[in-house]
């Protein structure tokens, strides 16, 4: 087994720490629009989201270098995250009044459970609130994606911190009562992701780069990827379609998707910069040319204020990474085996 790559554990270590932190509830309350500014940064609400993303991510990615996983394990942790928040934090997965679920309250709502949404929300965890937000980070800290951030004291502090805020979220959040064996069934499902993430087997890294596609093509991957998603999860259930053919859609789309990036680099050889660059410039870019919308969303019964200054601060950053990594060469930046 190879070691673990070794770190100073010096003050530098702590920018990527500290944006993963800052960088996972960004993009999955603020951004999202799920959580707009005039609550998301209140003293009240900022430092829970904080800890239960922040952290999520922080800790999801630290355990994958840990034990020399990849991408797939990332992905698999971020399913069993998301089990965690929605399920077990939230309680959407069975609440059929949660606020963001609308027709998904009845639509896919069998025995108690929402699973269309659980389903939706668990890919939308794994893929964007963790996996997507390493992936970000990785891009701006190039130098330190392969590198262990925490020592084994603030690991586990974090690891408390995490523990405390999510047993503040089922304690103090949701009033909505769920089963005792329902919360035990969830609780097993996030530990089964979490085994598959250990046992998922370690690729060896490529030599060669991938398939010399343009930048554009991965961002409109991406950002074709996020419309349909959010198609799928929302308007399809308008169409009084059966709710398991939306399903079988989700399912494809995430195939589709990952069997297309998959090709293009060719089962994980190294890509460049600005190809990575592209797909997350595709995702986070449709959110935030859909967030000025959301400023005037007659059908939304909350007051959602400010998310036109979230989309345009979305772009500013965009275009400083986009800008930064323009002028840089050199190997990628996101490693395909970490």
């Amino acid at each position: 087994m190879n070691r673990l790559p070794k770190n100073g554990y010096g003050s530098w270590a702590g920018w990527p720490v500290i944006t993963t932190l800052l960088l996972a509830p960004s993009a999955a309350e603020l951004l999202t629009s799920s959580t707009p500014p005039t609550i998301f940064f209140l003293p009240s609400v900022f430092p829970l989201f904080l800890l239960l993303y922040g952290a999520g991510a922080l800790l999801a990615r630290e355990i994958v270098v840990r034990w020399q996983k990849g991408w797939p394990s990332m992905l698999l942790l971020g399913a069993g995250y998301g089990v965690i928040a929605e399920g077990l934090c939230a309680k959407s997965f069975f609440d059929p009044h949660w606020r963001a679920l609308g027709s998904l309250g009845v639509y896919g709502r069998w025995e108690g459970v929402n699973w269309l949404w659980a389903l939706g929300l668990t890919l939308f965890h794994s893929v964007f609130s963790i996996t997507l937000t390493v992936f970000c980070v990785y891009l701006i800290f190039p130098s330190l994606s392969k590198r262990v951030w925490l020592q084994r004291g603030a690991f586990s502090a974090i690891a408390v911190l995490f523990s405390s805020d999510v047993v503040l979220f089922i304690q103090k959040g949701n009033s909505y009562h769920i089963p005792r064996s329902y919360a035990c069934v969830t609780s097993v499902a996030a530990l089964a992701f979490v085994v598959l993430a250990y046992v998922w087997p370690r690729r060896t890294p490529r030599i060669k780069k991938a398939i010399p596609k343009s930048p554009l093509a991965f961002g409109a991957l991406g950002f074709l990827t996020s419309g349909t998603f959010l198609m799928l999860l929302y308007f399809f259930p308008l169409l009084g379609l059966p709710a398991y053919l939306t399903a079988f859609l989700l399912f494809a789309l995430a195939l589709i998707a990952g069997a297309t990036l998959w090709r293009w680099i060719e089962g994980g050889r190294e890509w460049e910069p600005l190809q990575q660059f592209g797909l997350l410039s595709g995702v986070y870019g449709f959110l935030a040319l859909l967030a000025p919308f959301q400023d005037f969303n007659p059908g939304r019964p909350d007051k959602v204020r400010g998310m036109t200054a979230v989309g345009l601060a979305t772009f500013v950053g965009l275009a400083l990474l986009y800008r930064r990594l323009s002028g840089e060469k050199g190997t990628s930046a996101v490693p395909s085996a970490m």
